[in-house]
């Protein structure tokens, strides 16, 4: 057929060639190639009809003088801007560039006719025209401040990436105003009529869909069929409603982290943009509302069941239900219905031709020869303006943990961040946070103390670069070698007013020492009973627990006067049990350990590496949490004992004494001595005098039995520790100190 290309006309219409010649589709020519193919070698010869003349010809004509007629005319018929200081509690959004600016501006023009008790809002992603300023209400991508939106750029095309933000200027809106909620549509949407049905859906709704369908479309080689919907989804994105709720937040916030990396075309992963994570939402939220009336987001892929007609100047849809929004989803402003469907033309579905005629004189009224010209410029924020966090994130000890808490609170607060990844050899690991070796933003934080740590860094890695360190020490003196390094820094975190005078003490002036109080990721609580039952543990027994790594060092967390405690605490209690968790003990460990229990059955020793839900398990078991340590820089598992509500004992001694007051734990007595560990040994290069606490454990024993003989009174006033630290220890004090620090 390649010679002879030529002999096909120009208006030779392949799609009308095989309707019309219906005995051609009977043996099998469904194609644009077989039609053509069979035109050539036999249709020109037997005279068969290849177009109509009555048929979308005359629309054509009729759209370009439209078209030509409004070139003359720009209407000029502004929205009055709205003040975003003072917004209603109501607000209409559409996500824009310059080159669609006449479609966005009809919509909004629609909207505010029918419907002035909203507020309309442009996200608009390029450059703003100064026509455009003085018009609408604009906000762009700065505004937003979305975690690593230059990946998202770089990862998606412009349609993924437009897609992608839907979810990120909900929140913003919601966050930033007192907004009631919030209404997204597509900017080639039209709007008939009031928009009083979604009202009452509100009602008693948080999230209101639109689906594709509400009848089947019977199998044909048409487009689109049933199949289509199961990759692009049941749910139509270009139309979302959201109401101003915890509920609706969640959705948010799980949409938002999909389409972060997951707002692509691809079918093979079962991936459609945006458009059908939404198949997942009435089963993972409450409060959904499925829009089933018919004038809802009218588009090519519902036409199959809705009919319209005009009725003294309004547009019914089905003969008694309102068009309230029509959806020109793939309308290029030419005689096609949809550049997405072959299912309908004009001809066969004239009463949609009027709507059609409509929309494009409103467009090209608006500027669409102008605008459509115009090639747009995405204008993302500050490439350098957020943090490069580097740490052990994907590992599980005291650190990493830490390290993955700063990373959800940078994600949480929306502040573009890279996570940069180095690895301990001593602990385990296991790849479930992705990392970059990108850190182009202007500055690092370091969670990793300043020792041999910094070999792990690629060279130039904290050059010209703002570098805070967040670093870990338990002892009354810094090593040499971390006063050296600490000239690499401009800015050192304590956690705990401990670490702070440590800090202070021996830093060199020039680097700034603050105190921060990082979000504590809140521990799950679950029933205790169950809990104990995970562990073989009687509901009824008393539960004791000391949870420590060895790589801690065992003689600072000092199990051994854990063990004494309890024996002389319950001698004979066979309802007493005491648990020593451990994990990373060498057979050694084990022995002196295991020494010191003396074939006591009412004590178990765990060296085992846990995962977070099994060590959240064993936590919630306990009745009480013994920490006899000789010295803490924060203490993270007496936290989240607290924060279970869970009694506490622990030394009155070090870091942890920020968050265990004496109102909610009871605080050992101690006294202080040398400190002998060859681990702090080998890494303390100094040569001032190293001293931690040494509880007493006469002390501990009174002060176990009195949590013991009234363990109700002490479970009671843990809820006070719990609430101090969820009010002292969150986002809101974080997020003020990372802002700080973006504004420099």
């Amino acid at each position: 057929m390649n010679n002879k290309e030529t002999k096909i006309p120009e208006n030779f219409d392949w799609e009308f060639y095989l309707e019309y010649n219906s005995d051609l589709k009977l043996s099998g020519i469904k194609t644009e190639y077989a039609a053509k193919n069979h035109f050539i070698n036999h249709g020109l010869k037997e005279k068969r009809k290849y177009f109509d003349e009555d048929k979308d010809y005359e629309i054509k004509k009729t759209i370009e003088e439209i078209k030509e007629q409004s070139k003359k005319f720009i209407n000029k018929n502004a929205e009055k801007r709205s003040d975003t200081n003072n917004l209603k509690n109501k607000v209409i959004f559409t996500i824009s560039t310059t080159n669609v600016f006449a479609q966005t501006k009809t919509l909004l023009e629609s909207a505010k006719k029918f419907n002035p008790e909203y507020d309309f809002i442009i996200f608009l992603l390029d450059e703003p025209s100064e026509e455009i300023k003085l018009e609408y209400s604009i906000f762009t991508l700065d505004k937003l401040s979305i975690p690593n939106i230059h990946d998202m750029f770089d990862n998606y095309n412009l349609n993924e990436f437009c897609f992608s933000l839907k979810p990120f200027c909900f929140k913003y809106l919601f966050e930033n105003f007192k907004l009631e909620r919030v209404l997204y549509f597509d900017s080639d949407i039209l709007i008939f009529n009031k928009l009083e049905k979604l009202n009452l859906l509100f009602i008693e709704h948080d999230i209101l869909l639109t689906p594709h369908i509400l009848t089947p479309i019977y199998d044909d080689d048409k487009i689109p069929s049933q199949k289509s919907f199961l990759n692009s989804g049941l749910y139509n994105a270009g139309f979302i409603g959201v109401k101003n709720t915890e509920n609706s937040l969640n959705f948010l916030n799980w949409w938002s982290y999909n389409l972060e990396k997951l707002c692509k075309v691809d079918l093979c992963e079962g991936i459609f943009v945006d458009q059908n994570w939404l198949n997942f939402v009435p089963l993972f939220f409450k409060k959904v509302g499925i829009i089933s009336d018919v004038g809802h987001n009218v588009a090519y892929w519902n036409l199959h069941e809705r009919k319209i007609k005009q009725v003294n100047g309004k547009y019914i849809v089905n003969k008694n239900t309102e068009l309230v929004f029509f959806h020109f989803s793939g309308y290029k402003f030419d005689d096609k219905v949809s550049t997405h469907s072959n299912r309908y033309r004009f001809k066969t579905r004239k009463d949609i031709v009027d709507i059609f005629l409509n929309y494009v004189e409103l467009v090209y009224k608006n500027g669409q020869d102008k605008f459509s010209k115009i090639r747009p410029e995405i204008k993302l924020p500050n490439n350098s303006n957020g943090i490069n966090l580097c740490g052990y994130v994907n590992q599980n000890f005291g650190l990493s943990r830490t390290c993955k808490t700063i990373k959800n609170s940078l994600h949480d607060l929306n502040v573009n961040y890279n996570i940069n990844e180095i690895i301990s050899p001593k602990h385990k690991y296991k790849k479930i946070i992705n990392t970059t070796y990108k850190n182009n933003y202007d500055k690092n934080v370091l969670v990793f103390n300043p020792g041999d740590e910094f070999k792990l860094l690629p060279y130039g890695y904290m050059s010209n670069k703002y570098n805070i360190g967040l670093w870990f020490w338990e002892l009354n003196e810094l090593p040499k070698t971390w006063i050296k390094n600490s000239e690499l820094f401009d800015e050192v975190w304590a956690s705990t007013d401990y670490l702070m005078d440590v800090f202070k003490r021996s830093i060199p002036d020039r680097v700034k020492v603050k105190k921060i109080t990082f979000p504590i990721e809140k521990p799950i609580k679950i029933d205790k009973k169950l809990a104990k039952k995970e562990f073989n543990i009687n509901e009824n027994d008393f539960l004791c627990l000391f949870v420590f790594d060895y790589f801690s060092d065992v003689n600072r967390k000092n199990p051994f006067a854990v063990i004494q405690t309890f024996m002389k605490s319950f001698p004979g209690y066979k309802n007493c049990k005491l648990i020593i968790k451990t994990q990373n003990g060498e057979e050694k460990d084990i022995e002196e350990i295991e020494k010191l229990i003396n074939g006591d059955n009412r004590i178990t020793h765990i060296n085992e590496t846990f995962d977070l839900k099994k060590i959240n398990t064993l936590m919630n078991a306990s009745d009480v949490y013994i920490s006899l340590h000789r010295s803490e820089g924060f203490g993270l598992t007496i936290m989240e004992s607290i924060l279970l509500e869970k009694p506490v004992i622990c030394t009155n001694y070090s870091g942890n004494l920020d968050f265990c007051k004496k109102e909610w734990c009871e605080l050992v007595d101690y006294k202080l001595i040398p400190v002998t560990s060859e681990l702090y040994k080998n890494i303390y290069d100094g040569d001032k005098d190293l001293y931690w606490a040494d509880p007493i454990v006469e002390d501990a024993k009174i002060k176990l039995l009195k949590i013991y003989n009234d363990i109700s009174h002490y479970e009671k006033i843990a809820k006070i520790g719990k609430e101090w630290i969820l009010k002292n220890y969150n986002s809101n004090n974080f997020k003020s100190q990372i802002e700080e620090h973006l504004k420099k």
